[in-house]
């Protein structure tokens, strides 16, 4: 146990190091948005983002591919796609045999370690809307803040002890005491160079793995790194900002328009719901057995 600890504060010290230094001569950023189907409206949203973020951000379709064919359209956009093989490409240990519910960290990770010169990566799922102009929120999240991660309704184990979740965190080796455990709500979130290089490392050479939402901000939280809310509600302890409420970033229910409070982000936002999403919410409502952030 002590040896694996020691292994992972060394590897920290010496990522952080050399990618401090590198982040202070490149803050280029990229913005992937991860979508499962094309439509317009994940069109219209990816080109207000590009424009929005001209000049220090690429902005990509992160595309889970389902279908023997890629959409027409699609082709048009800037597009990393993905299959459901990633589970069992990228090395790391997955809490189940689909990438939704827990293991929507792997697209990200893999682009990373296909693209490991960005400063900032940042994750954002098709549904997640922005009532204000995109250009402001990426704007007020600098390279010079030195966030590792940020995301939103970040909590400790006491203060959300029911949370299903809790249970898939598994770190051999070395052990994790519940009141130092955190999760968060992860629609859209920012990690920085460094902490994906670690989390790398963790999930490849330890075989650590855990459900994104308490892998992600346990971690990193345990590490020493430097973590931030996106909301203003929640653990006075962490850096926060003002751009969603519990009430506007959420599980369930679906949102069928943006909501009407300005500079807030929204979710989940769906202007169209299948039959096979009503399905979907059902099912993991059922396992939860919790209002999940409703």
């Amino acid at each position: 146990m002590l040896h694996q600890k020691a292994y992972c504060n060394t590897f920290k010290m010496q990522t952080t190091r050399l990618n401090r230094i590198y982040t202070a001569m490149n803050d280029k950023q990229v913005i992937l948005i991860l979508a499962s189907s094309f439509s317009k409206d994940l069109r219209k949203k990816y080109e207000a983002i590009v424009e929005a973020t001209s000049g220090y951000c690429d902005v990509k379709i992160l595309f889970h591919k389902k279908d023997l064919i890629l959409p027409a359209k699609l082709k048009e956009l800037d597009v990393e796609v993905f299959t459901d093989e990633i589970l069992h490409q990228v090395g790391y240990v997955p809490i189940g045999n689909a990438i939704v519910p827990g293991s929507n960290h792997f697209p990200l990770l893999q682009f990373y370690l296909r693209n490991p010169d960005y400063a900032y990566y940042w994750c954002i799922e098709d549904d997640v809307n922005f009532n204000g102009n995109w250009k402001d929120f990426f704007g007020s999240f600098s390279s010079a803040q030195n966030y590792d991660f940020i995301s939103s309704h970040l909590r400790t184990y006491t203060e959300h002890p029911v949370w299903h979740w809790w249970q898939t965190l598994e770190t051999p080796g070395k052990t994790i005491l519940k009141d130092q455990m955190m999760l968060s709500f992860n629609p859209i979130y920012r990690l920085s160079n460094d902490a994906l290089s670690y989390l790398d490392q963790c999930m490849r050479t330890q075989g650590w793995k855990g459900h994104h939402e308490v892998f992600i901000p346990t971690l990193l939280k345990d590490a020493g790194y430097q973590i931030a809310d996106f909301g203003t509600e929640g653990n006075p302890s962490i850096p926060r900002f003002s751009f969603c409420t519990l009430r506007s970033m959420r599980w369930k229910p679906v949102y069928f328009v943006t909501g009407s409070k300005k500079n807030h982000l929204y979710h989940p936002v769906k202007s169209k719901i299948s039959v096979h999403d009503v399905l979907r919410y059902a099912k993991r409502a059922f396992q939860n057995n919790l209002n999940y952030f409703s």
